[in-house]
């Protein structure tokens, strides 16, 4: 008979094994009440899907956890907190304590502003070329640039921009500016201002609106009183040169003249030129004469020279034959008054006495007054009233016109040339002074 069911009586203790037990088989209804225990549950096979809700008491949870608990719930009745939240009972942010790194992500190229509400939002980034703007409600966004903005031309290195017409912008050529040298008219270079002008021959101009003159200060390190050291106009067509100490110098840097704090004009090289004839140093500032009758007609100096001249030996008849003299005398003028000097030394008269007023002419100037002039002495070259003179003889000379006529205390009887001297030679000097044109 063939065995078909087989009873639990029939089946020793331990008998049944893994192997007689089919697959999948044995489920929470073969299990005995409280029969499973931690050695029978596999690792890791309770999750929170096999917890009942509300199944997990305190009991239930580590020491460690529950103190943690209880600190994070007393931190809401604390008195003070520290670190980035303030407050005694809810916990809030502290001032300035958000930074960067608290903040959520940010989209590249969004920005955080207010929205009508009050409250922070993000505005997305905007398209190729938009600019930011904001409209009389406060709220922001992107646009499109304004397609008719300033348009910019003759734009070159340095060139300074200004203003041509409505959005127009011109870069000017003829002002320029590198950083740290301006040039006008002329390209920025080694100087801080150049300034070049070709047509008016006005490169500045300085104005004032007041009336006392208008100035150009100059200093350096120096300085103690910018006021003293100017250059400008006095007021009007004047012009003003100030300075404790005026110096003049030459292209190469050396002083050539200096006016110093006393006033004093000194010309350390070359001369002081009057350039136009009359034309002089005034002395018109000193006190002319007080004398009884006393008149002073001029006191410019206007003149001054000195130089040679060439006597010629005349005579008011017959002019006399002469050899072996000096040819040339010397004079200085000064003003209106010449001073002359002859010396021949030894001359030589030939042929027959001359006839008239003995003369000599040739004086570097005319004469302006026929008076006494010049004095001197002769040996054996005169005759007086027709007597050869036979030694020294001082002589008066009257000048008149271009010369002088010799004479002696008595001018009816003057002298003449002794050609027929014996010796035929002699001694002759002369000097003095006369009145000139």
């Amino acid at each position: 008979m063939a065995l078909t069911q087989v009873k639990t009586s029939g089946i020793a203790a331990d008998a049944v094994t893994g192997a007689k037990v089919a697959d999948d088989q044995i489920d929470s209804e073969h299990y005995i009440a409280a029969s499973i225990d931690n050695e029978h549950l596999a690792d890791n096979a309770v999750d929170t899907d096999e917890i009942a809700d509300d199944a997990v008491t305190a009991d239930k949870l580590a020491n460690s956890i529950n103190t943690e608990i209880a600190a994070n719930t007393a931190k809401v009745t604390n008195a003070t907190h520290t670190g980035e939240v303030t407050g005694a009972t809810a916990l809030t942010i502290a001032d300035n304590a958000v930074t960067l790194a608290k903040m959520d992500d940010l989209a590249r190229g969004r920005l955080i502003v207010g929205d009508a509400s009050g409250n922070p939002s993000s505005l997305p980034a905007g398209s190729d070329n938009h600019v930011l703007t904001m409209d009389a409600n406060g709220d922001c966004g992107w646009e499109a640039a304004a397609a008719s903005g300033a348009a910019l031309t003759g734009s070159t290195d340095n060139t300074v921009v200004t203003v041509t017409g409505a959005d127009a912008m011109q870069g000017e050529a003829n002002l320029q500016f590198d950083g740290s040298s301006l040039g006008i008219g002329v390209a920025a270079g080694t100087r801080l201002l150049h300034a070049k002008e070709g047509t008016q021959n006005r490169v500045v101009r300085v104005e004032s609106t007041g009336t006392s003159g208008a100035m150009v200060v100059f200093v350096d390190s120096n300085t103690t009183d910018d006021s003293k050291v100017r250059v400008g106009c006095s007021g009007g067509d004047n012009i003003l040169l100030r300075g404790q100490v005026q110096s003049f110098q030459n292209a190469a840097g050396t002083e050539v003249a200096q006016i110093d704090t006393n006033g004093n004009l000194k010309i350390n090289d070359g001369d002081l030129v009057i350039g136009t004839a009359g034309k002089g140093i005034d002395f018109s500032n000193q006190t002319a004469t007080s004398a009884t009758g006393g008149t002073a007609t001029s006191e410019l100096l206007d003149h001054y020279e000195e130089g040679t001249w060439t006597p010629v030996f005349s005579a008011s008849g017959t002019d006399p034959t002469y050899t072996n003299w000096h040819t040339t005398g010397t004079y200085i003028r000064v003003g209106g008054v010449c001073h002359i000097w002859y010396d021949p030394n030894n001359i030589t008269f030939s042929g027959t006495d001359s006839s008239g007023y003995g003369e000599i002419l040739g004086f570097p100037f005319a004469s302006t007054d026929n008076g006494s002039m010049a004095c001197g002495r002769c040996d054996d070259i005169l005759k007086w009233g027709g007597v050869g003179n036979r030694g020294d003889r001082g002589f008066t000379i009257y000048a008149s016109g271009a010369g002088g006529r010799f004479n002696t205390d008595a001018p009816s009887t003057g002298f003449t040339w002794d050609n027929g001297n014996a010796s035929n030679k002699g001694y002759f000097d002369m000097g003095g002074s006369y009145k000139c044109v």
